[in-house]
């Protein structure tokens, strides 16, 4: 599959400048660059930015972060931590509905 420069220089920004990945840290998962930007990267990315500035989660590794499922996803970082962080299932819907997206209402608690 190919990937186009935009595309990879928009995941890298958002990776490194939001939530302070190293390159090296990005290279040992390739497969963050074939996600879409809008639907994983950012509502994902937005959900850890959140639980790590409140000191509820370390920094995970990428793969944890976006190869599971939307399901997986939420059950790990989102449902977990409703009563520390009640705005992570409205952060990241938000984010999905910035980029034209839903999340499933069978997913929706």
């Amino acid at each position: 599959m190919m990937v186009s420069d935009n595309k990879i220089e928009a995941i890298m920004d958002f990776l490194v400048n939001k939530l302070g990945c190293t390159p090296s840290v990005i290279s040992r998962s390739p497969l963050v660059l074939s996600v879409s930007l809008g639907k994983r990267i950012i509502p994902r990315g937005s959900v850890i930015e959140v639980l790590v500035s409140k000191g509820l989660v370390k920094m995970p590794c990428l793969k944890r972060i976006y190869r599971p499922n939307e399901t997986v996803f939420l059950d790990k970082f989102v449902y977990c931590h409703e009563k520390e962080a009640a705005e992570l299932l409205k952060l990241y819907q938000a984010k999905l509905a910035l980029a034209g997206f839903k999340a499933s209402k069978k997913l929706m608690k």
